[in-house]
């Protein structure tokens, strides 16, 4: 999904000359354009603008800040017995992990051995000349900004399944 939203922002420039139809991107990270309704996203923007001046903010910084605060969350519940061991086991039990409206919520957090689930969550950002913008009316958001409905997910059939994992 984050290569899919850089790539998209890279291609947004070359494309705002060219008239395309109507354009959406789903994700599942909390679009940079509600960044003040993010109290997470909002931080993470302040800590990138104060310590990295000048330097863009994308979804590889999202996703960094979401294993971070995981991880600081998990470790500070192990207190003074911090171990891998109990960092994995404290993050796993995590519930409607959103690392404080970074991404998406997940419902249930899990180790990669226990089959985790994505987020059912995603909105939909309309490409509009060289921008994104919320489409609220066609995501549809059960939750917050989130269209939270377990139906909009799909599963891939093992052969696209395996295909995408090695993109």
């Amino acid at each position: 999904m984050a290569a899919l939203v850089v790539a998209a922002a890279a291609a947004l420039k070359a494309a705002a000359s060219t008239p395309f139809p109507t354009t959406y991107v789903g994700i599942g990270d909390w679009p940079f354009q509600l960044a003040s309704k993010s109290p997470g996203l909002s931080m993470e923007l302040a800590l990138m603008h104060k310590y990295s001046p000048g330097d863009s903010v994308d979804s590889y910084d999202d996703e960094s800040f979401v294993a971070w605060v995981l991880w600081a969350k998990s470790a500070t519940a192990c207190g003074s017995h911090l171990t891998v061991s109990c960092v994995l086991s404290h993050a796993a039990t995590e519930k409607n992990f959103s690392a404080g409206d970074i991404q998406a919520p997940v419902p249930q957090m899990a180790m990669s051995n226990d089959n985790p689930k994505p987020s059912a969550c995603w909105v939909l950002m309309k490409v509009v000349g060289s921008k994104f913008v919320y489409d609220k009316a066609l995501t549809k958001p059960t939750s917050s900004i989130w269209n939270c409905n377990p139906k909009g997910l799909v599963k891939l059939p093992p052969s696209l399944a395996n295909a995408s994992a090695g993109a």
